[in-house]
């Protein structure tokens, strides 16, 4: 089990001690909190439908709440007394919330590192790809478990979760490799989303170690940092799923097929030399209508992703088995509550 790390919540906790002392933030926050305390003579279904909302927030965190509507709103309305004690109370009760959830996700993502590499899973992706020589990008690391049979030392491996690249860097040191860990972030307030989390920037690094370094893959703004003007040799863009990750805050956007195809590979692609290979290995749950898990055919979906991405040419693409990830017993479940992810398209591209 991965335990918890109380620096990166500190870390959090002091640039919401920054935003404190922000007008502008407080003056927003402010208005907030007047039309918050407008809520006391509101309707009783109104305080009704918003209690519900809460709820269903809550549930989807594992909170169950048990209050009535008006204590609900009497206490909202009380946290919210002016907009400093607002952003304080949003702060204090969100942050440590998120934080358990990226410490969740990192102990759920480890095992079932462990089981892909029980089953061969990264073996044969090594396999598909072929020998990665010079610097090679790895986005989206997760634990580290496609960077363990990597024969290069040169490595930039990105993720959003600081729990993620804490246990990666601890497995891959394990292994004797080289490893240098990158993983701080800060808190910002936008207008639209509320608290979001930042990835600190991050400047140039050594490139003939292992990074493990934290980034946006919308942005891919640490990557482009750490390769400083340079281009990455090879890539890869591995096991990835829409909705991957639970948050609270508004720091991550769900990946969805469309951006796998376009947004991601290209961007990934930008970073690349002339003929660097990209692995892309998209984990998918589609069923037909008796559950059964289907994907299509390969050979389209690899006409697809060429279509959208012009400055990459599709060398091969196949599908393979992963079977349930959330048990041991490996095999494709056809049940329509499973979780997991059981298949997956394994695509090698060409950058031209």
């Amino acid at each position: 089990m991965i335990d918890p790390d109380k620096v990166n919540l500190a870390m959090w906790r002091e640039s919401v001690e920054e935003l404190l002392r922000d007008p502008e933030v407080n003056a927003f926050a402010d208005n907030v909190t007047k039309a918050i305390s407008q809520l006391r003579t509101a309707p009783a279904e109104v305080k009704q439908e918003l209690l519900d909302s809460f709820s269903h927030f809550a549930a989807q965190h594992g909170i169950k709440v048990d209050i009535d509507p008006e204590t609900f709103v009497k206490e909202m309305v009380e946290a919210a007394n002016t907009g400093e004690t607002l952003l304080r109370f949003t702060a204090d009760s969100f942050l440590p919330m998120q934080d358990k959830l990226m410490l969740d996700y990192a102990n759920y993502w480890s095992e079932i590192t462990d089981r892909h590499i029980k089953r061969g899973t990264y073996q044969r992706m090594h396999e598909f790809m072929g020998p990665a020589d010079g610097l090679h990008l790895d986005v989206g690391t997760g634990i580290g478990g496609f960077l363990e049979g990597l024969k290069t030392d040169s490595v930039i491996a990105t993720d959003i979760n600081h729990y993620c690249l804490r246990e990666a860097e601890k497995r891959l040191q394990a292994k004797g490799r080289k490893v240098r860990r990158l993983s701080a972030s800060y808190i910002e307030f936008d207008k639209k989303h509320g608290f979001v989390i930042r990835p600190r920037p991050v400047k140039a690094v050594d490139q003939s170690i292992i990074n493990m370094v934290i980034d946006d893959a919308r942005t891919l703004e640490n990557a482009r940092n750490s390769l400083n003007s340079c281009k990455a040799d090879s890539a890869s863009f591995t096991l990835v799923r829409d909705g991957c990750h639970k948050n609270i805050l508004g720091f991550l956007s769900h990946y969805e097929p469309a951006d796998f195809k376009d947004t991601y590979l290209s961007q990934v692609a930008e970073l690349c030399k002339p003929g660097a290979r990209i692995l892309a290995v998209y984990r998918s749950v589609a069923r037909d209508a008796q559950g059964i898990t289907i994907l299509g055919v390969s050979r389209n979906y690899g006409e697809a992703i060429a279509r959208a991405n012009k400055k990459l040419d599709i060398e091969k693409v196949e599908i393979i088995v992963l079977g349930n990830e959330d048990t041991d017993v490996y095999k494709v479940s056809n049940r329509d509550d499973v979780k997991s992810a059981e298949a997956a398209y394994i695509l090698l591209a060409r950058v031209r």
